[in-house]
């Protein structure tokens, strides 16, 4: 038989409280929650990279993903260590992101930290700051060759050279290329049988190729991604029947994601080629076929600024300034030379850097902390080869990395650590001689051969 209790004027049996007990601690319990949830803060759902990932590459853009939106007036802060300058950004309203000024140093372990303190729209933060690690992967090299085809196909090798990977199987060759941003695949294009080309876009770690574009018969070539990833701009030239040549080049722009496509200009009179990016995407640069000049356009305010090239080398933009560098024809009497030249930004005026020697200098290229340029130099009318070179930003210290008349070096890249020059490299005394990749130590330039064949090599950091 259950006791009975009183509570006021009514009897219940004992089971019959206990029931009540835990019915009014059930409802104390979710008052709590609720009044704890009121207070509880700001939370981040997702990192990328992912806490402990490995093999991230050096291009990486930095996320973090937070459970609300946030309140995008707040001045967030994410940084690294060791240490690296960027651009912090709002990417949407609960995304936030960090994009490096230069690549990552390879085969490092990242710390990455966001600051507490970020308010979400409910006036909700972030009450302590969040931490993780991840590491680097190792730069590898992509470059251009043929197979036992004789089609030229895409591939990818280890700056000690060795076996390369095939990242393509085309058909017919592959004619140029472009690294997304964020160094996880590559954009390229390919030849049709109809005498056209299309845009393909294959994944670095070798995963299949997938067509980006189809051109419609079209000849569209010359991919180059803004910095935002989101986008990239393309060469597309009419083609008026099969087996005619391509028309005149224009530029159009292309979202990958969706396949969306565009003029980059409406005036469809405007020709260009070869388009160059700033680093903060600001602003543009594009060769002019037709005027012999460089064009510098600004996406914000619609400016135009030219500068005069008959040469046709397309510009090189500072790692991080809104500054770039160019070659064109220099006249000194009754000859000339070929000069490298810097101008910066908004200001319009041109600084020779080549100095006042006769040289044909060209193919400048900005190391990653922005504090040299090293650029191709031959003696104009000689048949000797273009050797590499280094000088500073105002054309000071300049001095030779290689002196070998019979060797041809192409344009140069840095390495991500900028110890380093990437150049395709040929004898010029061999008939018929096929180019090489090779490496040269920026220090004390010695040189390492990479790959025996091949061409228009690209650090893959």
């Amino acid at each position: 038989m259950f006791q009975e209790l009183v509570l006021g004027s009514y009897k219940i049996n004992r089971a019959a409280f206990l029931a009540l007990l835990t019915v009014a601690a059930l409802i104390v319990a979710a008052a709590l929650l609720l009044w704890r949830g009121a207070r509880t803060g700001v939370a981040i759902i997702a990192r990328s990279p992912a806490e402990n990932a490995v093999g991230v590459p050096g291009l990486a853009t930095i996320r973090v993903r937070f459970d609300r939106p946030m309140n995008l007036s707040t001045a967030p802060e994410i940084s690294l260590t060791p240490a690296v300058t960027g651009t912090v950004r709002w990417e949407d309203d609960a995304t936030l992101s960090f994009r490096p000024s230069t690549a990552l140093l390879p085969q490092t372990a990242y710390t990455v930290e966001v600051e507490s303190g970020l308010q979400g729209e409910d006036g909700r933060r972030l009450s302590r700051a969040q931490s993780w690690r991840f590491t680097t992967r190792s730069p590898r090299i992509l470059f251009l060759s043929w197979d036992d085809a004789n089609r030229v196909q895409l591939y990818v090798v280890s700056p000690q050279g060795g076996e390369a990977m095939a990242l393509t199987q085309a058909p017919l060759r592959v004619l140029d290329y472009d690294l997304s941003p964020d160094g996880a695949s590559v954009v390229y294009s390919n030849e049709r049988q109809d005498g056209g080309s299309d845009l393909w876009q294959v994944p670095v770690d070798g995963a299949e190729p997938r067509l980006l574009f189809d051109c419609g018969g079209d000849y569209c070539i010359g991919p180059s991604w803004a910095p935002d990833g989101e986008r990239l701009l393309y060469e597309r030239r009419a083609i008026a029947a099969p087996g005619e040549a391509p028309g005149p080049p224009r530029l159009w722009w292309l979202i990958p994601e969706s396949g969306e496509t565009s003029p980059l200009f409406s005036d469809d009179q405007i020709l260009g080629h070869a388009p160059r990016f700033s680093d903060d995407g600001s602003w543009m640069s594009y060769v002019v076929p037709l005027v012999q000049a460089v064009q510098l356009y600004n996406f914000e305010t619609g400016a135009l600024i030219e500068m005069p090239n008959e040469i046709g080398e397309p510009a090189a933009w500072h790692p991080w300034r809104n500054v770039l560098v160019n070659n064109d024809i220099h006249f000194q009497g009754e000859s000339f030379s070929v000069h490298i030249f810097r101008l910066e930004l908004p200001a319009a005026e041109a600084t020779d850097l080549s100095g006042q020697i006769v040289t044909n200098d060209g193919s400048p290229s900005w190391s990653p902390t922005g504090d040299w340029i090293a650029f191709a130099r031959k003696p104009p009318g000689t048949a000797a080869g273009r050797q590499l070179w280094l000088m500073r930003p105002d054309g000071s210290q300049t001095r030779a990395l290689t002196d070998d008349a019979q060797t041809n070096f192409g344009p140069p890249a840095w390495s991500p650590d900028g110890s380093q020059l990437l150049s395709q490299r040929f004898d010029i005394t061999e008939p018929g001689g096929e180019p090489g990749i090779w490496l040269v130590d920026v220090d004390d330039g010695k040189l390492h051969e990479v790959a025996e064949v091949g061409f228009q090599p690209a650090w893959l950091p």
